[in-house]
């Protein structure tokens, strides 16, 4: 083997390793943002007209629905998922697409807030 074919067998090992090590500073800083998301979901909902509210967070509104504009949306996939974070916490099911069981549409309605 010549010498100068000897660096280029080292180069998909050092390619292959770089990828490794991003892979877990990768899977380190979603950890992270995960963590995050499940401590804000625990703690007391914020009033959503109050501010900023930080990512994750739970937010608590008052006000009427105004059922003279709502709108249905879809078809769109729906499923729910009970190994969901909210759902452990107690909290109603959310809506997502992985696996979808079933399809529906949605309902969307206007709220008029009672704080102002």
């Amino acid at each position: 083997m010549s010498a100068a074919k000897a660096p280029l067998l080292f180069l998909p090992s050092a390619v292959a390793a770089t990828m490794a090590a991003w892979q877990v500073q990768r899977m380190q800083w979603k950890q992270g943002i995960v963590d995050e998301a499940t401590c804000n979901m625990e703690q007391q909902p914020v009033n959503l007209l109050q501010g900023t509210v930080p990512e994750f967070r739970r937010v608590a509104v008052q006000g009427v629905y105004d059922h003279s504009r709502a709108a249905f949306v879809g078809p769109r996939p729906l499923s729910y998922e009970p190994k969901d974070p909210a759902v452990k916490l107690g909290m109603r099911p959310m809506l997502v697409t992985p696996g979808a069981l079933k399809s529906g549409f949605l309902l969307v309605q206007p709220l008029t807030s009672s704080d102002k």
